[in-house]
């Protein structure tokens, strides 16, 4: 199962910009774990080395000096500027907010500008980009595809999407209207395996289920 509306955690934020920002090569390794610089991760943990990686390279600096928090969801605000970091972007201090949610003084303002500016992040109807809501996957796969453009996203002659829909496995009634991030999320789980079944193997067409509901197991891809 993708589980595409549940919470993505930080310990697995790591390991998503891990293996995209180094897509198609495999992600990378660390000398040090996030077990030696964080207390609450675990040595065991899958992502133990990611969240090590993601520390070097600055893109995050834990939520307390000792502490990393791997299982607290990731907000919307956090993957602003975790991408932003990732992809060593300018933050963006613009003159007047994109968002009426996100006042000039916001912590993440700068960051939230910054991957607005370059079409990652497009908010929500209204005017409003919630930046504390939770990321669910869904979400993280369409904000990593634009961000990485680890896949066309367009046909360059009709303007469409160039992955077809048709290629997933989708649970009866599960959608019953178009999801805009599904064909993102395809994406990011048949083609680039950034995204992986519970055993850190490639997930093939075969094998994807898009639903909401979670695995019999309560364990869910990263």
């Amino acid at each position: 199962y993708y589980c595409p509306t549940e919470p993505v955690t930080r310990a697995q934020m790591t390991t998503f910009l891990n293996r995209s920002i180094n897509y198609p090569n495999p992600a990378q390794t660390s000398d040090k774990d996030g077990s030696d610089y964080f207390s609450d991760v675990s040595s065991s943990s899958p992502h133990n080395n990611d969240i090590g990686w993601a520390f070097e390279q600055g893109i995050t600096l834990g939520t307390t000096s000792t502490t990393f928090g791997p299982d607290d969801p990731v907000t919307r605000a956090q993957m602003a500027v975790f991408i932003t970091r990732a992809l060593k972007l300018d933050p963006y201090d613009k003159p007047d907010p994109s968002y009426s949610d996100v006042p000039i003084d916001d912590w993440a303002y700068q960051e939230i500008e910054a991957i607005t500016l370059r079409g990652i992040a497009q908010g929500f109807l209204g005017g409003i980009y919630q930046p504390e809501d939770k990321i669910v996957r869904e979400q993280m796969a369409a904000f990593l595809t634009r961000a990485f453009q680890t896949i066309p996203m367009t046909d360059p002659n009709t303007g469409g999407y160039t992955f077809e829909i048709a290629n997933l496995t989708v649970e009866a009634n599960t959608y019953t209207e178009y999801n805009p991030y599904m064909v993102e999320a395809g994406q990011v789980v048949n083609i680039t395996g950034i995204v992986k079944d519970k055993n850190q193997n490639p997930i093939t067409n075969s094998t994807i289920i898009i639903s909401n509901e979670p695995s019999a197991e309560g364990s869910y891809s990263t």
